[in-house]
């Protein structure tokens, strides 16, 4: 069985990417790629974007698809975890944790969430949580 989620994270985007994108593309059947991916755009500037990413990665993760069970939530490129640039807020702290409290339930069986992006602390919160 394969973990339900990946944090793919360095100092090196390219790498951090391909690896990324090869354990995705793991995660799905061939050729299901539109019933069963989606990629979240990760780069955020502020806390309003911090917001809308998470939010929008918790639904990916959370709705149910009519053509295929099986769904893989890229999280690609984030730059705020933990508490990094945009992540740095108040408002962005609180809703790194609610991100942080919303996946530590289970995902389901056939749910994966792939994150990539920034180099993160193994000593922070995000990482630990992760870790569980």
């Amino acid at each position: 069985m394969a973990h339900s989620i990946h944090l793919i994270h360095g100092t090196d985007e390219l790498r951090v990417s391909d690896k990324a994108r090869e354990i995705a593309r793991s995660l799905y059947p061939e050729g299901e790629e539109a019933d069963c991916l989606e990629v979240v755009d990760g780069v955020c500037a502020n806390e309003e974007q911090v917001t809308a990413c998470l939010r929008r990665v918790v639904e990916g993760l959370r709705t149910v698809s009519m053509f295929n069970p099986r769904r893989v939530v890229w999280l690609r490129g984030q730059n705020f975890l933990p508490e990094k640039k945009a992540g740095e807020s108040e408002e962005s702290k609180a809703q790194i944790l609610k991100f942080e409290q919303e996946i530590s339930k289970p995902l389901g069986p056939d749910v994966f969430l792939v994150i990539s992006g920034l180099d993160v602390s193994k000593r922070s919160t995000f990482y630990k949580a992760l870790a569980k």
